[in-house]
Formats: C-alpha cells, sequence, structure tokens
C-alpha cells in the first residue's frame, strides 16, 4: 500500500516551541504509511532544516515575495494543483484558513488546522492594532470553519481560541504534545558531565529554557533570580534560548552586576542535556497555550516553579508548583527553596510517559489523519 503524503506548514523551522511541536508530530508517525513533506513560509533557513534533511526529509520554502493573503492563497493553490498530497496539516493559527482554502478548493480530503496558542498577544499595541486583530482572527476563524475537517488544540483552551468552542466540539480534538520521553531519563553522569562543561559542578542552578521576549517574561525572571542570588551566593541562572529581548536582558543583569551569575547558552540543540544541568525550573510566563519545555521539564523529573496564568492541566508531577505573577520576588524565591528540597531521583515521571511518549501521540495523529469526517 503507498504511503499518506502529508504537508506539514509552518512560519519556520528554527527552535521554537510551536515549530518543534510540528516537527515532533511528523517524527511521531510511521514512516512507512506517511511521507512527510514541510512547508515554510519564509524563505529562511531554520535551525532544525539540517537534521530533517539527513533524514530525508523535503522542505519548501515559500518566497519572500509571496507571503500577503493573496499571493499566498495563490502560492498554495499552485502547490495543490503540480503536487499530490493526502493530508494538509498547518500549525500557522489563524493564517491557517488561507492554506486550508486553498487544499479544500484542490480536492484534498484531509484539512487540519492546528493551535498552539490559548489568548492573543495584546501587550505593547495599540487599541487600533487590537481591534485591526480582532477582526483578523473573526474573520479567519470563520474560514477555518468552513474549510477545516478538523481542529487540533494542545489544550482545550487554544482549540476554543482557534475553532471556537461549538466547532472544537463538532469536529475538535485535544492531542497532547510530543515528547521522546526516553531522551529525558535522569542520569547522574550525565547531570554532572554538563555541569562540568558549564563550569557550574558546585552551584545551585536555576534555568529557564525559551524565547526571549516579553510573553516569556524573562525580566521578571531576573528580578527573581537577582532576590535569590543575595541569599544563595553559590547560585547561577541558566537562560537557554535567544530573542528579541536579549540585549535588553543582558543590560539588565550588566546593571544588576549579575554579569558573572547569569548565563546566556544560546539556542540549544540537546535540550534534554540541559534540563539535566539544572535544579529548578522558573518559568513565569504572562501567559502560553500548553508550554512544551515544562512537558519536557518534567520528564527529566526537574523541579518547577511557573506562573498561575499557565493552565493547570501542565501539571503532571508533584514537583511542579504555580505562583501568582502579582507576588513579589521573595514569594517566587521561598516556593523555589521549597522545590530544591525535592528528591529529583525519586519522582514517578510514568504520567508523562503514558500522556505524552511519541508511540502514542504517533497512533492518536495517525487515527485522525485516516478517520473521515
Amino acid at each position: 500500500m503507498s504511503r499518506l503524503k502529508v504537508l506539514i506548514v509552518t512560519d519556520t523551522l528554527d527552535r521554537g516551541g510551536m515549530e518543534m511541536a510540528a516537527v515532533r508530530f511528523g517524527q511521531a508517525l510511521d514512516s512507512e504509511k506517511f511521507e512527510c513533506v514541510f512547508s515554510v513560509r519564509s524563505e529562511k533557513k531554520g535551525a532544525m532544516e539540517d537534521e530533517l534533511a539527513q533524514r530525508g526529509i523535503r522542505i519548501i520554502h515559500q518566497p519572500d515575495s509571496e507571503l500577503n493573503y493573496f499571493k499566498s492563497y495563490k502560492y498554495y493553490d499552485r502547490l495543490f494543483k503540480n503536487e499530490h498530497f493526502d493530508i494538509v496539516h498547518s500549525h500557522q493559527m489563524f493564517y491557517s484558513g488561507i492554506v486550508l482554502k486553498a487544499a479544500y478548493k484542490n480536492n484534498i480530503k484531509k484539512r487540519i488546522a492546528h493551535s498552539h496558542f490559548s489568548k492573543p498577544l495584546t501587550q505593547g499595541r495599540s487599541a487600533v492594532k487590537r481591534f485591526i486583530a480582532l477582526l483578523y482572527r473573526i474573520v479567519m476563524r470563520k474560514i477555518i470553519r468552513k474549510y477545516a475537517t478538523d481542529i487540533i488544540g494542545c489544550s482545550v483552551e487554544s482549540g476554543i481560541f482557534l475553532s471556537g468552542k461549538g466547532f472544537l466540539k463538532h469536529k475538535g480534538i485535544v492531542l497532547n504534545n510530543v515528547v521522546d520521553t526516553s531522551l529525558y531519563v535522569f542520569s547522574s553522569k550525565q547531570r554532572n558531565d554538563i555541569r562540568e562543561e558549564f563550569n557550574i559542578s558546585d552551584k545551585t542552578v536555576l534555568g529557564h529554557i525559551g524565547h526571549f521576549n516579553h510573553i516569556k517574561n524573562q525580566s521578571f525572571l531576573i528580578d527573581i533570580f537577582s532576590e535569590f542570588h543575595r541569599n544563595n551566593e553559590s547560585s547561577v541562572l541558566l537562560l537557554v534560548g535567544s530573542g528579541e529581548d536579549e540585549a535588553m536582558l543582558r543590560e539588565k543583569v550588566e546593571g544588576l552586576n549579575l554579569d558573572d551569575s547569569v548565563i546566556f547558552a544560546g539556542v540549544r540543540d540537546d535540550v534534554w542535556r540541559m534540563l539535566l544541568a539544572m535544579d529548578c525550573m522558573v518559568f513565569p510566563s504572562l501567559h502560553e497555550g500548553f508550554p512544551l519545555t515544562l512537558i519536557e521539564a518534567q520528564s527529566s523529573k526537574l523541579p518547577c516553579v511557573v506562573s498561575s496564568r499557565i493552565t493547570p492541566a501542565v501539571k503532571l508531577n508533584d514537583n511542579l508548583s504555580f505562583v501568582s505573577l502579582e507576588s513579589p520576588p521573595s514569594v517566587w524565591c521561598a516556593e523555589i527553596e521549597n522545590a530544591l528540597k525535592c528528591d529529583r531521583e525519586s519522582v514517578d515521571r510514568s504520567r508523562v510517559i503514558e500522556e505524552y511518549d511519541i508511540k502514542a501521540i504517533g497512533g492518536k495523529l495517525a487515527k485522525i489523519y485516516t478517520s473521515l469526517r
């Protein structure tokens, strides 16, 4: 039997949360039954592309000259006319409507819009821009409802944000993000090796992994660490990632005289090793859809102290706790001190494996791809 051909559509193939989720969903599929092709809405080469190419996965780049709504629709219309796909799986939030309309016109039977966010991005936007964004969501939601055969949300809230409560109930499903839990098995030896690499063997290591932007709230994280460090001089903050706020964050660290205690590790392709190096993940996000980083952290049995604005459903281990963003850094520090008392090796991660492991999610996604509505 011939393989079903899947087009996976995403903005980039950098190591952002949404992009990594899209790649992992593709990896979760049985390659003997599905052929995955990635379509990237940019000419820019992403950090994960070499790895995908080495595995024989084809990547199509949409020209930057064809990125407006009308030209994008024409672009995908041409693509679907010239090449047959059985399934189109778009991870572009509301922009998915453009892709799915073109897929519908070309008789592609399975058309999926996948949601990774549960709230609009409003901070720093004027009232006019917020109103325009609202109109955009209303229009694109209607297009998605018309042309999507399926809605997938990484949480109930994210599915409702994309399609509305009633439509999610009718055509939607919540599908957990994928984690290859075999990579995140806790190992004291590997932990010691990575800590030696960063010369932090004798340190208490608070950590964070994520894009440097206002949503992730790393500026407040530095305030928390500054207070923690006053009472714990042998401590460091390990920041993994990059982004538009990096220069501001570096300047803030310098202003607080924390240069020797805050490590900017950059974007890494060995996240599991970075998690092993940490003693506590601190995650004060303003909001999230369903952060994959916290699932990975719990898979490695790492204690986590996170913002109470993140969905309670993210808690899978006993060593994850929530703190209000309205609480001062001192309250966060107290919770971190409590988290550091955890016996990491005794943590039960069976729920993570049961609900997020790549094999379980791959089977569920295959059923979505092959089901008829």
